[in-house]
């Protein structure tokens, strides 16, 4: 396959609730889409879209690099044997230094590309049968009536799994919501949490004791120092799971934490579709769960992202896909396509083929 064509636009989506994150406050969320095109004129679209904070990277580097990288791919034939997803996008990128959310970007989209030569899905020339549909864990927040009240919504919708941030409230507060959310669940329902490394050794010890009795399917990264996550575990009974400490450290030394029930993979963060599926697979030969999630990409890296958890989880692991739902616009032309907790994979991807660059800011090449 020969790329005929690559564009970059720009886009900035306000957002329904404002985000709080480690180093501001986001009323809203910037980003690139590449739009790449082979010879036959056949599209897609991938994502660029770092978060601040998260991304080592800043939006005005990878926008330089996206222009220059759409520059010399225009004309260029596709190297043998990237649809396998192992290293070949790595080799092949190399000598550009990407960002991690560029080399996302540019993976997902050219995935898109060369399995529509076949008439499948992406992930569809891999042995394991690729999903349609996959489950996604409802985000909660707010006060706790606020939790409780979108809780009840989102089980009323049919979702099975809800996620709360916590972490944010005196440890005493957080375990109350937790206590009430547990009992609207039931055990039918899983309750995820995340607390973004919050709490010393004494904190986390002390929120451990104020739900116990409560069953939770996991919580990310209580632990400001999170060598002491499994010991942790191991003293209280909770499921623990890796999340900054995979973008940390899962490449070289993920198995130090064996004993986690999940390790969160973001592609974004990471560089892409083939360390996230390398880590993945590391995860799962250490008794983790991944569990593929976003980085607060819109509808284009969500749906890409989307197909990275139908083909990596062949358990209906709910995917921390629900990022959606924080978008006050979007660059789509209809609702977010999740019916009872579930994304359709089919119909995202017949939403972002007909996403109308026309408002979109173009800056190259």
């Amino acid at each position: 396959m020969r790329i005929a064509r690559v564009d970059v636009f720009r886009y900035e989506l306000p957002l329904a609730r404002p985000l709080v994150l480690r180093t501001c406050i986001c009323t809203s969320r910037s980003g690139l889409l590449l739009r790449f095109e082979d010879g036959d004129g056949a599209f897609a679209f991938g994502e660029a879209a770092p978060l601040p904070g998260f991304s080592r990277e800043h939006l005005d580097h990878t926008l330089r690099q996206a222009v220059m990288l759409a520059k010399h791919l225009q004309g260029t034939a596709l190297p043998p044997r990237l649809e396998l997803v192992t290293d070949h996008f790595e080799r092949w990128l190399m000598p550009f230094e990407l960002v991690n959310s560029l080399k996302f970007a540019v993976q997902s989209a050219l995935l898109q590309l060369l399995t529509g030569e076949h008439a499948v899905p992406v992930f569809g020339l891999a042995p394991r049968p690729h999903r349609t549909s996959i489950p996604v864990n409802g985000l909660l927040w707010g006060t706790q009536d606020a939790v409780l009240a979108r809780a009840e919504a989102l089980l009323r919708e049919g979702y099975a799994t809800l996620k709360l941030k916590v972490g944010r409230e005196p440890p005493g507060e957080d375990a109350e919501t937790v206590r009430a959310l547990c009992a609207l669940c039931g055990k039918a329902r899983a309750v995820r949490l995340d607390a973004n490394r919050a709490w010393d050794v004494p904190s986390a010890m002390a929120f451990a004791r104020a739900i116990d009795g409560c069953t939770i399917d996991y919580i990310e990264e209580p632990l400001r120092d999170p060598a002491g996550l499994v010991e942790f575990a191991g003293r209280t009974g909770l499921p623990v799971a890796l999340d900054e400490t995979v973008v940390e450290r899962g490449e070289c030394d993920l198995d130090q934490w064996r004993g986690a029930r999940a390790a969160v993979i973001k592609p974004t963060l990471l560089g892409g579709f083939e360390i996230a599926m390398y880590l993945a697979r590391k995860a799962i030969n250490l008794g983790m769960t991944p569990v593929i999630s976003s980085s607060f990409e819109s509808p284009v890296g969500l749906t890409a992202l989307g197909h990275l958890a139908a083909f990596v989880n062949q358990d209906e692991v709910a995917a921390g896909l629900d990022t959606w739902n924080w978008f006050a616009a979007d660059l789509l032309d209809a609702p977010a396509p999740i019916e009872r907790g579930r994304l359709n994979l089919s119909l995202a991807d017949a939403l972002v083929h007909r996403l109308n660059t026309d408002n979109l800011e173009r800056l190259g090449p």
